[in-house]
């Protein structure tokens, strides 16, 4: 075992404890001791990095062990984990309790008084990590959330226990060098003296105040917080802000806004998103947040975010906000505005107006104003899918009804079918006039030819087609961001992607 003390000097120095005492005890708190420098630790560590490095080499492909370590082998892995940490900042993948525990190295490397590597915890924390599956790939149109460990036996507070006791001078960042239930509280800079943890019932005006308790707002006082799949509360559950919870969720987990329960805040209603893929199944990303789609009145980005499905610029609110479809008679902007779906010009008033549609037969000016969407020769008619037609003006456009090979069709459809834009193919893609297949890789493609959402096209220098190439893993050698899932960015001395595809795992396998 090892902790670090101040010498007479006032230097810091690393005293290591045998794991046994010469009574037999095996908790490693008494035993000869002897000085040793930060290598010793490291030493002491080393269960945990070669059980971490283990894993990785099982699980990561090897642009992933590029990416995390550079050129890693199985025999500098514990090096350039620890290296990761001393130079920079270790952030691994799928692994919090070792980077964190690699980050707590770099600060006792320094000289932190109190700290001890209890053995029997690594031991236990390295068994944990041999033990651990590699990440399953997620799903690749949403997130799932993650439990946390019932009793993590790799956190900070099993593997680097401290020994300062109460009163004693400490440093207020890094791993916590006091005692068992006492905590480091800063009083000047980095300077802290060991005092009891916060519990239950104690003041607080933040959550920095409750150690590992969250601060109830409504008391202002420390509270344990909910459990994962425990219920929690907003003080406006219409309005569910991060930050106005009216019942908290335990430290490290998230109250989902629309589930109303504790949950993985990395997969919870109300965090950030850029995609839908980024939320929890059934909840979509709105205004680059995880929630439902947005009802009339509050603000928006797009029409997709609005569950009437317009969104529209209010000067008013001098924003845009998602509007209810208006009554006939009411001032509208565009069809979508309107519950008729029409929206009609008044040269008289020289305003426009929601108007009704009109049954066939009846007079007409445009489509929008038939039931049926057809306007012929001012007059609204019926069409079906079958209809003889010369032009999609013969159809029903706003039905979509468009005329595909001399017959109005109702769109999306089928591959090979005469189109004039994407949306009107259930492919998403009409080329040279058709609806067509994406290529898939290995065909080919050009500037007309695309590629589908799991390749890219891959052109040679000087050419104007090229082959569809799978899009590349993280952590793999790139030239160009369309290579990649996310971006190609100079990583490790070299260009590498960063990010892996819709639905491929995290250091999943190799």
């Amino acid at each position: 075992m090892g902790w670090l003390v101040r010498t007479s000097a006032g230097v810091f120095a690393i005293v290591l404890i045998s794991a046994c005492s010469s009574s037999g005890d095996s908790s490693g708190s008494s035993g000869p001791a002897r000085n040793a420098d930060p290598d010793q630790v490291r030493a002491e560590l080393e269960p945990v990095l070669q059980a971490k490095c283990s894993w990785m080499f099982k699980c990561c492909s090897a642009g992933e062990l590029a990416l995390e370590l550079g050129a890693a082998t199985s025999d500098n892995c514990a090096d350039l984990l620890v290296q990761s940490a001393t130079q920079s900042f270790a952030h691994l993948a799928n692994d919090a309790d070792v980077s964190a525990l690699l980050n707590a190295f770099n600060y006792a490397q320094y000289g932190f008084p109190g700290i001890k590597v209890d053995a029997m915890a690594v031991a236990a924390c390295a068994s944990s990590l041999s033990a651990k599956d590699c990440a399953a790939a997620p799903p690749a149109d949403h997130c799932v959330p993650v439990a946390p460990a019932a009793d993590d036996p790799c956190t900070l507070d099993k593997l680097l226990p401290g020994s300062l006791p109460a009163g004693a001078d400490c440093t207020a960042f890094g791993p916590n060098p006091c005692a068992s239930g006492l905590v480091c509280r800063g009083v000047a800079a980095e300077a802290g003296v060991c005092v009891a943890a916060p519990k239950v019932g104690d003041l607080c005006l933040s959550d920095s105040d409750c150690g590992n308790l969250v601060c109830d707002w409504t008391s202002g006082t420390c509270a344990t917080g909910a459990g994962y799949g425990e219920a929690c509360a907003f003080a406006d559950a219409t309005n569910p802000v991060p930050g106005t919870e009216t019942k908290r969720c335990a430290l490290g987990l998230a109250c989902d806004a629309v589930a109303l329960s504790c949950t993985d805040p990395n997969c919870a209603a109300g965090k950030n998103c850029l995609a839908d893929a980024d939320c929890p199944q059934g909840i979509s990303c709105v205004a680059d947040f995880c929630q439902p789609l947005r009802q009339p009145g509050q603000s928006c980005f797009q029409n997709s975010d609005c569950a009437g499905g317009a969104c529209n610029y209010d000067p008013t609110a001098n924003r845009s906000l998602c509007v209810a479809p208006k009554a006939d008679g009411a001032a509208c902007v565009q069809p979508s505005d309107c519950a008729s779906g029409y929206c009609a010009f008044d040269s008289i008033s020289s305003t426009e107006a929601c108007a009704p549609t009109l049954d066939n037969d009846a007079m007409c000016v445009e489509a929008e104003q038939c039931k049926s969407g057809n306007c012929t020769n001012g007059t609204c008619l019926a069409v079906a899918a079958g209809t003889t037609c010369a032009t999609d003006a013969d159809c029903a456009v706003t039905h979509n009804l468009f005329c595909a090979d001399g017959a109005c069709a109702l769109a999306p459809f089928a591959l090979g079918t005469s189109c004039s834009a994407q949306n009107q193919c259930d492919s998403g893609y009409c080329a040279l006039g058709k609806c067509a297949k994406k290529a898939a890789v290995g065909e080919d493609c050009d500037a007309t030819t695309l590629c589908d959402e799991s390749s890219y096209c891959d052109v040679p220098a000087g050419k104007t087609s090229g082959t569809c190439s799978a899009l590349k893993t993280e952590g793999e050698p790139c030239a160009r961001d369309i290579e990649c899932a996310g971006g190609c960015q100079p990583t490790n001395g070299a260009l590498r992607c960063n990010g892996e595809p819709r639905g491929v795992a995290v250091c999943g396998g190799m």
